[in-house]
């Protein structure tokens, strides 16, 4: 277990500090000054000094951070745009940059790993490899061979497809539509409680270093758009905060693909880290969404917004996160039985 919540706290390590690393890379390269630059937090184990940054490792891992000089001063008397290295003094269209590579790399770590299971693993089709024992497809006839094409009225195109269609019938009787030898054959399955929403097939795998890239990107796609349905649930009400997931329940979630395998720890890293880029993007204060509209607003109007009311907002919005965040890991200890609750 306790492996487990070591390997957890190392893959949140891991996605954290590479967004923290997209917002130090930019900076550097936008010329303004980072004054250290840390992988983990709380106290400091080790620390090198490379020219303007400090360079540290500290005891906790539960992210890291980029300190850029002056980001989160107030109001800016000299306004002599020279090169100060300072956040605040740097051309606008260098900080929106500065603060949108932290989400960006979040989406490029999540390419590289689904690229990297892809190439290894192998690419997932819609053709069976294999058909589970006594699962729905074994008992209502689906083949290895067969290719799944269509579920009900949904086109199926990719593996995601089938779980997708799936999930999103409330029926307990779905027909399946697979080619086999060239002619199309629909299949009629029920799922009982056991198996509900799960047809019980393997993927037969395709490797080829193109397809990888294309899937890879298909997948961050499909990453994002769970996200936005996600978002449009919360609105319409479908979704609960209750049903949100904080970092205890990120916690729970790797321990248990870690349990699976490699390939299933990879792959929720990097939904992990999109999921993790995603939320920053939105206009949520205290997040870089926050600081990307504020920029935007001061690049409409020619000015800044008055640092002090801009800090106000953050602040406000920091708190009301922390609270959100205390309320869905609550709800995470509930959920997965921590220290005998229920």
């Amino acid at each position: 277990m306790i492996i487990k919540i070591l390997i957890a706290l190392l893959v949140f390590m891991v996605v954290v500090t590479f967004h923290e690393f997209g917002h130090f890379i930019i900076a550097k390269k936008s010329k303004i000054k980072v004054n250290e630059f840390s992988v983990g937090m709380g106290p400091k184990i080790c620390s090198k000094q490379k020219g303007e940054t400090l360079y540290s490792l500290r005891a906790l891992p539960l992210g890291g951070y980029c300190a850029m000089e002056g980001e989160d001063e107030g109001e800016i008397e000299n306004k002599d745009f020279s090169n100060t290295g300072n956040f605040n003094q740097a051309p606008i269209i260098r900080r929106l940059f500065t603060i949108f590579a932290g989400p960006f790399f979040n989406f490029i770590l999540a390419f590289l790993i689904m690229f990297l299971v892809f190439t290894f693993r192998g690419c997932q089709t819609t053709t069976v490899s294999d058909v589970i024992e006594n699962s729905p497809a074994k008992k209502y006839g689906i083949k290895a061979e067969d290719t799944i094409i269509k579920i009900e009225n949904y086109n199926i195109k990719n593996w995601q497809d089938i779980q997708t269609s799936l999930s999103k019938l409330n029926k307990e009787t779905v027909n399946v539509t697979v080619l086999r030898d060239n002619k199309e054959k629909e299949i009629k399955l029920s799922f009982d409680g056991s198996n509900k929403k799960m047809l019980g097939i393997k993927s037969k795998l395709k490797r080829n270093i193109f397809v990888s890239i294309k899937e890879a990107f298909k997948t961050i796609i499909y990453f994002i758009f769970s996200m936005f349905e996600v978002l449009k649930g919360l609105f319409t009400g479908k979704v609960g905060v209750g049903q949100l997931s904080g970092p205890i329940g990120v916690v729970g979630a790797i321990s248990s693909a870690a349990s699976s395998g490699i390939f299933p720890l990879l792959y929720i890293t990097a939904f992990i880290s999109v999921n993790l880029g995603f939320i920053n993007l939105l206009p949520i204060p205290a997040l870089d969404g926050g600081r990307l509209l504020f920029l935007i607003i001061e690049l409409i109007k020619g000015k800044p917004i008055s640092r002090e009311k801009e800090g106000l907002v953050h602040t406000i919005g920091f708190i009301c996160l922390m609270v959100l965040i205390l309320f869905v890991s609550f709800k995470d200890v509930i959920r997965l039985g921590i220290f005998g609750a229920k």
